[in-house]
């Protein structure tokens, strides 16, 4: 069975599905997962800058998720490659997508982060991105 990011983020926004299910009526907030069991109510660009960078000293499938609610979220996870798999999801997992950029650098992550966590759709543009279907 291949673990895949999308499988990771699931099981665990799920575990914090009442959390999010709460604030669908208020201003948006965002929570800042990482792997390590941290979660990070509202995170700074720091925040996400130094999750992000403890990546690379990471084991394969090292996560970091920024959400909003439990179906809109963008992640990065370590692949076995070495690299990083950078995913988003907009509503439901009819829309999810993954960078298509294998080489995609941390300071790319780090911009994509910060601009969704800003709610600037430009966090799209940083890469080419390919729809993933289940």
């Amino acid at each position: 069975m291949r673990i895949t990011c999308l499988m990771i983020a699931l099981s665990v926004l799920f575990l914090g599905a009442p959390a999010a299910c709460a604030r669908e009526h208020e201003a948006v907030q965002y929570e800042l997962n990482i792997n390590d069991g941290r979660k990070i109510q509202d995170p700074s660009d720091k925040d996400i800058t130094g999750a992000i960078n403890a990546l690379s000293s990471k084991k394969v499938f090292y996560f970091v998720i920024l959400s909003k609610s439990e179906m809109d979220y963008i992640q990065v996870c370590t692949n076995a490659n070495g690299g990083y798999d950078l995913e988003y999801q907009e509503a439901d997992t009819g829309h999810h997508y993954r960078a298509a950029n294998n080489d995609i650098k941390p300071n790319e992550i780090i911009k994509a982060f910060i601009r969704y966590r800003n709610g600037d759709p430009g966090f799209k543009k940083i890469t080419k991105w390919k729809q993933i279907k289940w």
